[in-house]
């Protein structure tokens, strides 16, 4: 247990800030030029769905706009995978040099944890929406774990993410998660070998308009079809066309 102070005594009575960010190295963004349709990660507009409403919080999206380091926060969170890395490294130790208390999670920390560690105050191992309100209840206390681990949470129920915080997107409203985790193991990921449904009706989707895969249903080769499918059908013009006719038809602009 490490303890801290995160509140002065004149400032018991503010809410807690809390800037949550979503980073973006300079090799992903290179990348991210060549996609057609650039949907919005999803990891913090969820985490922000999961936190207590007395929490003054705000999101950067770095796709959108850089990370101001004077805005004032009290806790920094960010999410890390393995591309964006050492990018998020500098960027929490930048936030830590400034006095702010810096919590880090994501696939490249669940998988290089002591690594991570040394960069931030508190980690998060595994997926981080039922163990995130404790992490703030800790660190408003001043008194936090290192290492927090959280378990695979129930999409059922799941509430919807933070849309409001999607700013500067030409895509990303109404985005929400299908699946989670897969049931194969294969040697480059490190997901969980359970493959979960967000559980909601997806029979009205025909396969025309949207596919929905269904990990836990499927073999490795059903997968692999399914991706040249989607891959053909789905970012067809044709395919996107009729998305945006249908769309407009039943209000999700």
């Amino acid at each position: 247990m490490h303890a801290g102070v995160l509140y002065s005594d004149s400032a018991q009575d503010t809410p807690m800030r809390i800037e949550l960010i979503t980073p973006e190295s300079g090799p992903s963004r290179m990348l991210r030029k060549w996609r057609l349709i650039q949907f919005p990660q999803l990891t913090m507009p969820l985490i922000a769905a999961h936190t207590p409403p007395h929490v003054d919080l705000h999101h950067t999206d770095e796709v959108v706009e850089p990370v101001d380091l004077d805005r004032d926060a009290d806790l920094v969170a960010i999410t890390c995978n393995t591309p964006a890395a050492n990018h998020v490294y500098r960027l929490a130790d930048a936030q830590r040099e400034r006095g702010r208390r810096v919590v880090l999670g994501g696939p490249h920390v669940s998988a290089l944890p002591h690594e991570a560690l040394r960069h931030a105050d508190a980690i998060v191992i595994g997926e981080g929406e039922m163990v995130w309100p404790q992490v703030i209840e800790d660190f408003e206390r001043g008194r936090w774990s290192a290492i927090y681990r959280g378990r695979p949470a129930d999409l059922r129920g799941m509430p919807a993410p933070r849309w409001d915080l999607i700013r500067g997107r030409g895509y990303g409203r109404a985005v929400t998660i299908a699946t989670r985790g897969c049931v194969h193991q294969c040697g480059f990921t490190q997901m969980y070998r359970q493959g979960r449904l967000l559980t909601t009706d997806w029979d009205r989707y025909n396969g025309k308009v949207d596919a929905v895969f269904r990990p836990a249903q499927m073999s490795a080769r059903e997968l692999e079809q399914g991706v040249a499918w989607f891959a053909g059908h789905f970012y067809s013009a044709a395919s996107i066309l009729d998305r945006l006719v249908l769309k407009s038809r039943v209000g999700l602009w």
